[in-house]
């Protein structure tokens, strides 16, 4: 166990305090819009709605974080490993497999939380977004488990091919879906063809099923249920990425 944790702690240094893109992408840039919508953006706004605006925008710009960290971080680490031959050394090795994989998961679940918590300060010393302790401990634990989904999908993405490939993907799933889904303006002010699309995508569930929890909402099943199916799609994509690039390595044997 011991073992398991230091390379943990290891992957966590190389993908966090050695990569400053993960500092400027996953923290800097939604603290910036957070900033941006709620100071510059909201002037004229009566005090009781603006309250409750800084409140939602934090949790938008949470699962902003998560977005961006979930599928660019993890897609770009898990496709440098691959072409550092890092995740042969893992094969080559005596350490398990799946505990490379368990570790990684680790790594990725924090950077959630670290998004949790930078924003939160945030929030908390720019705008005094007054939330219960408990409310803060659903948001440390709900924001990792509905990234799921999204980890799933930078996994598949990461087996797609070369980095010129992978990070055009990326940037081609993150940006419409975090506007689709309502992350940056809410669905009210999209077009209908473009709020029925945004409400299918995971983000829009993860989005409100935290927001029911901040503001005490009866629990809605379909936003639990629509983050499982994703997570299913994830996986299934995954498995489908993975058989059709064992084929092609195969045929060029």
């Amino acid at each position: 166990m011991a073992n398991f944790f230091y390379q943990v702690a290891i992957n966590f240094k190389r993908i966090v305090f050695r990569n400053l893109r993960f500092f400027l992408f996953n923290l800097a840039l939604p603290i910036g819009f957070y900033l941006l919508f709620t100071k510059v953006m909201t002037s004229g706004m009566p005090q009781e709605m603006l309250t409750t605006w800084n409140a939602d925008y934090l949790v938008s710009m949470v699962l902003y974080s998560s977005l961006l960290s979930s599928i660019l971080t993890v897609s770009s680490t898990l496709l440098n490993d691959q072409e550092d031959s890092f995740d042969l050394f893992i094969e080559l090795s005596p350490i398990p497999r799946w505990r490379y994989y368990a570790s990684m998961m680790l790594v990725f679940w924090s950077l959630n939380i670290l998004g949790v918590v930078a924003l939160g300060i945030v929030g908390i010393l720019v705008n005094q977004v007054a939330l219960s302790l408990t409310t803060w401990l659903i948001l440390l634990i709900a924001v990792p488990l509905t990234a799921i989904p999204l980890i799933f999908l930078g996994i598949m993405i990461s087996l797609m091919g070369t980095s010129n490939v992978v990070n055009l993907l990326s940037n081609l799933i993150v940006f419409p879906m975090a506007i689709a889904s309502g992350l940056w303006w809410p669905l009210s002010i999209m077009p209908d063809w473009l709020k029925t699309i945004g409400e299918k995508l995971p983000t829009y569930f993860s989005s409100q099923l935290i927001s029911g929890f901040i503001h005490q909402e009866p629990f809605v099943w379909s936003n639990l249920w629509g983050l499982l199916v994703w997570s299913v799609i994830g996986l299934a994509g995954i498995g489908v990425t993975l058989y059709y690039r064992k084929a092609k390595e195969l045929q060029t044997i």
